[in-house]
């Protein structure tokens, strides 16, 4: 069962910690991922961006998983990048929306669709066989395309917490070696306007990453600066 419940937490919890700092590059073709700050829903804080081993996912309480771990996957390497936009208001009430993403890269692209495979039927059985007061369904990309294997659409759960129900959802897709992930999460009640606002740059993120994913094609790319943890206004 997928581990929704880190993801409400960190959307209840994000605006008050602060925010980490950016950690030293140590791969390539990973870091040829990194986005910008303003790629995301502004104005936002940078949570983390790295290159993200399969022992730092653990760490990572926006990244939820399916069935076996990373490594059982033959997971090799990848990118995490976590923004959170806190919606602070004059009454000072926070309406968090928490966005990241987690490329991940196999040795071969059967792997990836191995890997693919395992995380949409997770959410396909989620949907069939709801459990502890959650409710999923899929979303239309109104005719977007992903990658070379994408999901029917985007997934969409919601999950009652002691400070309301919580909507997460993801964007799932395969490009060559490379399976990638865009995660968003906010309080229900924060759906209008504020997730409503913010949904877009989950597709617009997707594209941006398949995109990356098509012209690197497994191989090792030049490196990208990662962008610096703070607030944008």
């Amino acid at each position: 069962m997928r581990r929704f419940l880190l993801v409400f937490v960190l959307v209840a919890g994000f605006a008050t910690a602060s925010h980490a700092d950016v950690r030293a590059q140590t791969s390539l073709s990973p870091a040829a991922f990194a986005l910008q700050p303003l790629d995301f829903p502004i104005p936002a804080t940078v949570l983390t961006s790295r290159v993200e081993t399969n022992d730092l996912i653990a760490q990572e309480k926006s990244i939820t998983h399916f069935g076996a771990p990373f490594t059982t996957e033959n997971r090799v390497t990848g990118y995490f990048m976590e923004v959170g936009r806190a919606n602070l208001k004059a009454s000072k009430a926070l309406h968090p929306i928490v966005t990241s993403y987690l490329v991940s890269r196999f040795p071969s692209s059967d792997l990836a669709a191995a890997a693919f495979g395992q995380e949409r039927g997770g959410w396909e059985d989620a949907i069939l066989h709801p459990a502890n007061g959650m409710s999923s369904h899929v979303s239309s990309l109104k005719g977007g395309q992903f990658g070379d294997l994408a999901a029917r659409g985007l997934y969409v759960a919601t999950t009652p917490t002691t400070n309301g129900p919580v909507v997460v959802s993801e964007l799932l897709f395969k490009r060559g070696v490379y399976l990638i992930e865009v995660f968003q999460s906010y309080f229900s009640k924060d759906a209008n306007p504020y997730g409503t606002a913010a949904q877009p740059f989950v597709i617009s993120i997707g594209h941006k990453l398949d995109t990356i994913a098509g012209n690197n094609d497994g191989q090792t790319s030049p490196p990208t600066t990662a962008p610096k943890s703070g607030m944008r206004s």
